[in-house]
């Protein structure tokens, strides 16, 4: 009787990516997601349809493109290394704000400040 020992290695991982939209609960749609080596900065591919196959033991970086009236995710890195893999990334609506302030109804003689904040504002 021989004893036989089997090592499987994985070859591929699937990588599929999710995404969406904040601030409206939209899902974007005609959006590109590209995947790139990290290590060699080749692109491995591109799609509007976002799934991947990804060779084993390569680091990769999973980003999008940009979308009008949204803030871009950042791109999400990963390392080949099991059959599947999912990745949301989530585009923030740009939100906006107008405020108007009606000098005619401040009191003569008064010094008014107005702080300015610039910031983000996501709902």
């Amino acid at each position: 009787m021989r004893n036989v020992a089997m090592n499987y290695v994985l070859n591929t991982e699937t990588c599929t990516v999710t995404l969406t939209t904040s601030g409206d609960n939209g899902i974007p749609t005609g959006q590109v997601v590209t995947w790139t080596n990290t290590g060699t900065s080749v692109v491995i591919g591109t799609a509007t349809y976002p799934a991947q196959k990804i060779t084993y033991g390569i680091n990769y970086r999973v980003s999008v493109n940009d979308k009008a009236g949204y803030i871009t995710p950042d791109p999400v890195t990963f390392t080949a290394g099991q059959a599947t893999r999912a990745a949301t990334l989530d585009y923030a609506k740009i939100v906006v704000l107008n405020l108007a302030f009606t000098i005619s109804t401040l009191s003569a003689g008064w010094t008014y400040q107005f702080p300015v904040i610039r910031t983000h504002l996501i709902m």
